[in-house]
């Protein structure tokens, strides 16, 4: 899966070659891809800010336990934090 920056990359390069094209359909369609890529770096960070958000209350929580004393939680329950899938 590509990230938010690759995506950015992508559509950087698309502005690059449409400000350099002399057949404006061409330009057209290079600027739609562009901005597709866009919405997809968009989409692509949406999408971790939950998984970052659930592990830093997930930091803070455990934080706060072992403050007041608590014992310190199994691995397997560190370790089972819904992100969103990967297809490599």
């Amino acid at each position: 899966m590509l990230t938010s920056e690759d995506y950015r990359e992508l559509a950087e390069r698309c502005l690059r070659l449409a400000k350099t094209c002399t057949k404006p359909s061409v330009a057209e369609q290079l600027m739609v891809l562009a901005a597709n890529y866009l919405e997809l770096a968009e989409r692509t960070l949406r999408l971790r800010q939950p998984a970052l958000v659930v592990r830093l209350s997930e930091i803070e929580t455990r934080r706060a336990a072992r403050q007041h004393g608590a014992a310190r939680a199994p691995i397997a329950q560190i370790e089972k934090i819904n992100t969103p899938e990967r297809n490599s």
